[in-house]
């Protein structure tokens, strides 16, 4: 195991997160910056991803670029369609890039080889967004969670057991809870099981696809905590995809605004998210629900004058 592993095995694994914490909508993502990286973990340079082959081809994304730090958050903010699913995808090695590059920790993985692509698998690692159908029904949490191990050195079963053990507390589930089916489960629990299951390869990376959009307000504050905990606690790095800006200002570091698949803006999250420089980033925080109804009225309106 590695120094990184071990740390991660002795640290506070038993952490749960709590409802006394204070509310992530009053925490500001700065108090996670590790500061600036020299070497980017992951960066993309010009990259176009096209749907379709031959003449019925579509270019879902176009010229983008990118780059992450160690220990940073990366949002991809956009409305359905605007291709910040794509890019997620396209650095899972999901789907193929059409131009341009992208590395991760400094390796050229554009075009990486299927056997390759299984190896980094241990670096990168993705939370979809709904945590029902992204857990197989049929099999019981500990086997989910435990099968992420067996391209990667196919432990003993006692091994298995325990590194699942320890993942599950680490996002604040009892060992127990290996034993259960997904169905009887509620939705956080879910998706802390998909957290977990991204968690046990101790990646170094991690593709949040709208991670908390199927969840209800409340444990949508819980899971943003624990991802941020995760971060503060192991280092990791998020591309942390959403529609919503009102949340990822809260997560993010940087945020890369995308409107049909190209960037509208990019910079320092605090920034964006309070003074936008574009049109359609104003618009998108407009839209955002809040509690207000007055104030909610006054940001429709503004919204109808920007559309």
């Amino acid at each position: 195991m590695s120094a990184r592993g071990g740390s991660w095995h002795r640290g506070v694994a038993g952490r749960r997160a709590s409802a006394e914490r204070v509310a992530w909508e009053e925490r500001s993502a700065s108090d996670a910056d590790p500061g600036p990286e020299k070497v980017p973990l992951l960066e993309l340079h010009d990259v176009s991803v096209d749907y379709g082959s031959g003449r019925k081809t579509f270019r879902a994304v176009e010229g983008i670029g990118l780059s992450l730090g160690i220990g940073r958050t990366l949002a991809l903010v956009g409305e359905s369609g605007s291709g910040k699913t794509t890019i997620g995808k396209a650095i899972l090695g999901v789907e193929r890039v059409a131009g341009g590059e992208i590395r991760f920790d400094g390796e050229d993985i554009t075009h990486a080889s299927p056997s390759r692509r299984r190896e980094l698998t241990a670096e990168i690692q993705v939370v979809y967004q709904d945590p029902f159908s992204s857990l197989n029904p049929a099999r019981t949490i500990g086997q989910t969670v435990g099968e992420m191990l067996r391209p990667h050195g196919r432990p003993a079963a006692n091994v298995v057991r325990s590194r699942v053990a320890e993942a599950l507390e680490r996002v604040g589930l009892p060992a127990s809870t290996a034993d259960r089916y997904p169905g009887g489960l509620s939705g956080g629990q879910r998706q802390r099981v998909a957290i977990a299951r991204a968690l046990i390869v101790e990646p170094r990376l991690i593709v949040c696809d709208e991670p908390v959009s199927a969840l209800d307000t409340s444990v949508q504050a819980q899971v943003l905590n624990l991802l941020r905990e995760l971060q503060r606690d192991l280092g990791v790095s998020y591309v942390f995809i959403s529609h919503d800006l009102a949340v990822v200002r809260h997560v993010a570091h940087d945020i890369l605004v995308l409107r049909r698949g190209r960037v509208v803006e990019y910079g320092d999250a605090t920034r964006i998210a309070t003074r936008p420089a574009e049109d359609y980033t104003r618009a998108l925080l407009a839209a955002a629900p809040i509690a207000d109804p007055v104030r909610q009225r006054e940001r429709r309106a503004a919204r109808a004058l920007l559309a």
